[in-house]
């Protein structure tokens, strides 16, 4: 936007850089996930969320996951560095063959599947569990509403369905 590549102003910034890319293209989607976890278990087990979701533990998840993260993705502080071509050009990339093999070939498909696909696969079983808890909880409120005061029936219906 600025046209000034931060990357290659020094050693630092271009290591710190696709660090802290990938590691931010990984850790949003994660708790993205630990959130729709947390309100699937409060709406499946509304008797027991004051057990199951407590602030400890929902800041030693959120705190496990910024760290597991952070370490999978360290190797790029080593593995990346400055290269200064014959042209006087400067790069930000891999400082080795071998490393660029594994770090953009091979870690291209393990970060896929760790960004995207597993925490996709997540959100759908979540979200599915959700939605077959409110169409049960739907149904069973119908059941019961229908054997009542049509005002009681409006209202509960309505606390229903803005679950």
């Amino acid at each position: 936007m600025f046209k000034i590549r931060i990357d290659i102003l020094s050693k630092v910034y271009c290591k710190i850089h696709f660090w802290a890319l990938y590691t931010t293209a990984v850790l949003s989607p994660w708790l993205l996930v630990a959130m729709t976890v947390q309100r699937a278990a409060s709406v499946v087990w509304p008797h027991r969320v004051r057990v199951i979701c407590t602030r400890m533990k929902s800041r030693v998840i959120v705190a496990s996951a910024v760290l597991f993260v952070c370490a999978l993705h360290s190797h790029f502080l080593f593995g990346t560095g400055l290269v200064y071509q014959n042209n006087g050009t400067v790069s930000c990339t891999s400082t080795s063959d071998e490393y660029t093999w594994i770090a953009f070939k091979i870690w291209s498909f393990v970060d896929m599947l760790i960004s995207s696909i597993i925490p996709f696969l997540c959100l759908v079983i979540t979200n599915s569990v959700l939605c077959w808890t409110l169409a049960k909880s739907v149904r069973e409120a119908s059941v019961k509403l229908s054997t009542g005061h049509s005002q009681q029936a409006s209202d509960r219906q309505k606390k229903v369905s803005s679950l």
